[in-house]
């Protein structure tokens, strides 16, 4: 993912054919499909994030390692799925559970926090994962092309990804994923001109070396107007919960303030100023 000039052909990383190579040194090895590629560019430089795809926690029947012996696979008291990224040479590991618990939570001396962050886990050097995905080019679709494609069922969704590009805090982002969905006007409705992608998990840039696991959903509109929207996974509490989205119910529930259960939400709305293009490899 490195910078092109002005007149060089457009590339992207290859999300098709690339893939993450996942758990050197472990014992074990698995090889997943890239998701997502973050590239962020300042005056320090390039620093790049791929983000494997989700993955179950799984026992291993037929090897000779610790996940070993047994006649399972998926492993029943650990029913949740993760995330693997590498970024700056680092592994980390998202934790995307859908019920997080606070150990050890001294009510008396520290309230229960509305709201936690995804738990980032570093994994470098015990479990390590390497990314295989050299930039290969792209061809970027004008938007009224790909809505009379998807009017005429002749757009083909697999091979349909997404460029988002915004600014921040003295740096540039460039986002690539596939678009898993988009929405469209049907063919009858000859005024109306919108297109509007959405991703799977993507990466959203929280701070340096900090991501949250996002999805990022992206519209248009006939005179190019565009909107850019994340919504990024975070926990809220049992009673934090009840008191946004419950209304009147959470005075009914003041019991539950001091339980140090959350839940997970992707209720983190971010906008950010920027452009998405629609784009197929070449």
């Amino acid at each position: 993912m490195t910078d092109k000039l002005q007149n060089d052909p457009p590339t992207a990383p290859d999300l098709m054919g690339g893939f993450m190579l996942n758990g050197k040194g472990g014992g074990n090895l698995w090889s997943t499909e890239i998701q997502s590629a973050l590239r962020e560019t300042s005056d320090a430089g390039s620093h790049n994030a791929y983000l494997s795809h989700e993955c179950r926690m799984e026992n291993l029947p037929f090897s000779s390692g610790y996940l070993g012996g047994g006649e399972t696979i998926f492993q029943r008291n650990k029913p949740w799925e993760f995330l693997l990224y590498v970024a700056g040479g680092k592994t980390r590991q998202l934790c995307v559970v859908d019920v997080e618990l606070v150990p050890d939570h001294d009510i008396a001396r520290q309230p229960v926090p509305d709201m936690l962050l995804p738990i980032n886990i570093d994994l470098t050097g015990n479990v390590d994962s390497e990314p295989f995905c050299a930039d290969r080019r792209i061809e970027y679709m004008p938007h009224e092309t790909a809505l009379s494609a998807l009017r005429k069922n002749r757009l083909r969704i697999r091979e349909v990804f997404l460029h988002v590009s915004w600014s921040a805090e003295n740096a540039k982002f460039d986002l690539f994923c596939p678009c898993r969905y988009i929405n469209f006007p049907p063919l009858e409705q000859t005024n109306d001109f919108y297109i509007q992608p959405i991703s799977g998990y993507v990466l959203y840039p929280l701070c340096p070396d900090r991501y949250l696991p996002a999805y990022v959903a992206c519209a248009v509109n006939a005179d190019g107007k565009q909107i850019i929207e994340f919504c990024c996974k975070r926990y809220r509490s049992i009673h934090g919960w009840i008191k946004n989205y419950g209304g009147e119910m959470a005075d009914k529930n003041e019991g539950l303030a001091s339980l140090p259960v959350f839940v997970s939400q992707f209720d983190g709305m971010i906008k950010v100023d920027g452009v998405f293009k629609i784009y197929t490899y070449m």
